[in-house]
């Protein structure tokens, strides 16, 4: 027998199935395959690459599927953070938002889409893009040549494809299709999907725009539409089907509308057949909603429907701060706008002023009485310390009515906006203030400051882990650390710190492995089992902490902001059977490789892949009959929503004033 090339010994394996307790066994890695597992020390063997895992860990490594990572795989092989939370294969293409396919003349409208709904500044995407494709075989055969952190798969999105079909015509989110239109829309998706794509996704959310306020195209795609899609996904040989849900993006306004999302759910799953998996985003919005949803999932499920719920691990959010694209001072304080253009250490200089914090003071308590206070009430603004997640700071995401700012100043004597000032300006300018905006609090019929309900989705059979939403809201979240904070919070924390239940490791493990590899058609990972890729955490759980989310400007080429979270506790990430990460340090070695669409392997195997004539999809092409001039802001309290009006705010105001501010479209000086 050969030297393997990695044998972890005595670590406590967790192996994602969730059916077998964690047990104590060395493991045996060879040519990126898990060859051997043995209860029994493997005394007489020895790997090239020793890893003592004792007292630690070991898990399959994370699978996430629900990213933005489009446009950052290009330029950035490391994929920041989410490589440094253990995760090793992602999908992206989500929300109906994508590059490809594309024609020249439609890259600018995508970015724009990008832009305002994902929360990704333009200017990094038009210096960091590297447009080699038009069609989606052609995206995949780039995709192909990418070596990265992280195992990828891309979804075709309906935003680009209608875009690509249709021209300026399937932009206008008001233009029906022909039977045609359709046909040709289908065929497109059949051949991506045969190609490699991991399936299709599409948005029915309003507040899904692009900063003129134009919805993502497909948003309001009619039943003939969507379903012709499906039948392409269908005859592809199946994939996943991802959708926004335009109901759950409303704050659950309208009955009516669930009701008929659901029968287009419905019938998607029947137009394509058990091969299709349809994920759809959900949140707690109340036991009576709650309920009905998850007993309606079940009743598709018992049809043979395979209709999943996604869901977070803890609320949707966004981060304000000095540095943030997320920053009430900036538009309720003219005074402070003024210095908001400085480097940052010089800015907190002056802001330490008194007389100056008394007048920008002034400014906010008038803009306050105005009702030109932005982003809602401090009473749900928390403010973040340096050990996020730890046994010092537990319930940093899960946060308490006495931790709101609105209640720390009153213990202080003091008004809240200046507690707010004051706390911004801790660490030299760092302070960071958590607003949970989805599932949480005042922002669900719950009423109540917990995660109860976003544990009764996690814990659902018919719902799986996703949402982290990573390489998106860049300016205003960052979420790559669900997976960490799944394990050091849910499992280790919240039962013995708060008396509330939390989730068990196997549970916790099989959430974010087994079941979205399998989910998404990945049979080859998700699991610590012979023969399965070496996709491998070792991980020192007690130790496990995520620390205080700060801005960097080393990530996006065009040097704008980027909020990131460092974590510790990885003692090792193994992607393909290569070590990527050790102590959450990369060592320079990108695995990560495209991972073609598994349930249409036959058909390439096969050399099947449709032809499609592109001279025939693109003679659908055509202009819009009316201007897009966009519907205005729809509201809504996603980072999305949030984001793009903070934007728009922050761009009037500097133009009233005649300042010049990269702020307003997501970039920002260095601080």
């Amino acid at each position: 027998m050969s030297q393997p090339d990695i044998i972890i010994r005595n670590g406590k394996i967790v192996d994602g199935t969730k059916i077998r307790p964690a047990y104590q066994a060395d493991i045996v890695i060879n040519n990126g395959i898990i060859t051997q597992i043995s209860k029994k020390p493997l005394t007489n063997l020895k790997g090239i690459k020793e890893i003592d895992a004792t007292g630690r860990i070991v898990s399959p490594g994370w699978v996430d599927c629900h990213t933005h990572l489009d446009a950052q795989i290009t330029f950035d092989p490391l994929m920041r953070p989410v490589s440094t939370n253990g995760i090793t294969t992602v999908v992206f293409g989500n929300c109906g938002c994508g590059f490809a396919p594309c024609v020249p003349e439609d890259r600018n409208f995508l970015i724009e889409i990008m832009e305002g709904v994902e929360d990704i500044p333009k200017s990094a995407l038009e210096a960091g893009m590297d447009w080699q494709w038009e069609t989606f075989p052609q995206w995949l055969d780039y995709a192909e040549t990418l070596e990265v952190a992280c195992d990828f798969s891309g979804l075709i999105a309906h935003g680009a494809l209608r875009t690509y079909v249709m021209g300026e015509r399937g932009a206008d989110h008001l233009e029906e299709t022909s039977e045609s239109d359709r046909n040709a829309m289908a065929a497109v998706v059949q051949q991506a999907l045969e190609a490699g794509a991991i399936g299709f996704a599409s948005n029915r959310a309003e507040n899904h725009q692009d900063m003129s306020g134009n919805p993502i195209p497909g948003t309001y795609a009619k039943d003939d539409e969507v379903l012709a899609i499906a039948r392409g996904v269908h005859k592809s040989g199946g994939g996943i089907f991802e959708v926004v849900s335009g109901y759950l993006m409303s704050q659950g306004k309208s009955w009516n509308v669930a009701l008929k999302e659901r029968e287009l759910f419905q019938n998607i799953a029947t137009a394509g057949a058990s091969d299709v998996q349809i994920i759809f985003n959900i949140h707690p919005f109340g036991n009576e909603w709650n309920n009905d949803t998850l007993a309606w999932l079940e009743k598709c499920h018992d049809n043979d429907m395979k209709i999943w719920g996604c869901t977070s691990v803890k609320a949707i959010g966004v981060l304000a701060s000095m540095e943030s694209n997320i920053n009430p001072f900036l538009t309720a304080s003219r005074t402070y706008l003024k210095l908001s253009t400085l480097p940052r250490n010089e800015r907190v200089k002056q802001l330490l002023d008194p007389q100056l914090k008394k007048q920008i003071l002034e400014e906010c308590f008038e803009s306050r009485q105005n009702r030109k206070w932005r982003l809602g009430s401090t009473k749900y603004a928390y403010p973040m310390i340096d050990s996020v997640g730890t046994k010092e700071d537990f319930r940093t995401y899960e946060p308490q009515a006495d931790f709101s700012i609105d209640n720390l100043a009153k213990k202080e004597n003091m008004d809240p906006i200046e507690y707010q000032y004051d706390h911004f300006l801790k660490d030299n300018g760092r302070g960071v203030v958590y607003l949970p905006t989805i599932g949480y609090g005042s922002h669900t019929p719950y009423g109540k400051n917990d995660l109860n309900g976003i544990r009764d989705m996690m814990m659902h059979k018919c719902c799986l882990i996703g949402l982290a939403d990573s390489g998106a809201h860049v300016g205003a979240q960052t979420d790559s650390i669900n997976a960490t904070y799944l394990l050091s919070y849910w499992v280790r924390d919240r039962q013995r710190l708060t008396g509330l239940p939390g989730i068990s490791l196997e549970e916790a493990v099989y959430l974010h492995t087994m079941e979205p590899a399998r989910i998404c058609g990945y049979a080859d990972r998700g699991t610590i089992e012979v023969g399965m890729k070496a996709d491998i955490n070792v991980i020192d759980l007690e130790n496990l902490k995520m620390k205080k989310p700060y801005v960097t400007y080393d990530i996006l080429p065009s040097g704008a902001k980027f909020w990131t979270q460092d974590v510790e506790g990885y003692d090792y990430t193994i992607c393909n059977g290569v070590i990527t990460m050790i102590k959450n340090k990369p060592t320079g070695k990108f695995p990560g490789r495209l991972v073609r669409n598994p349930r249409t392997k036959h058909v390439r195997d096969a050399g099947k892949v449709s032809n499609v004539d592109v001279n025939w999809v693109l003679s659908h092409r055509g202009k819009a009959t009316r201007p897009l001039i966009g519907r205005g802001d729809l509201g809504g309290q996603g980072a999305s929503a949030i984001g793009r009006r903070f934007r728009k705010e922050l761009a009037e105001a500097a133009k009233e004033m005649n300042l010049q501010m990269a702020l307003a479209s997501g970039g920002d000086a260095k601080m």
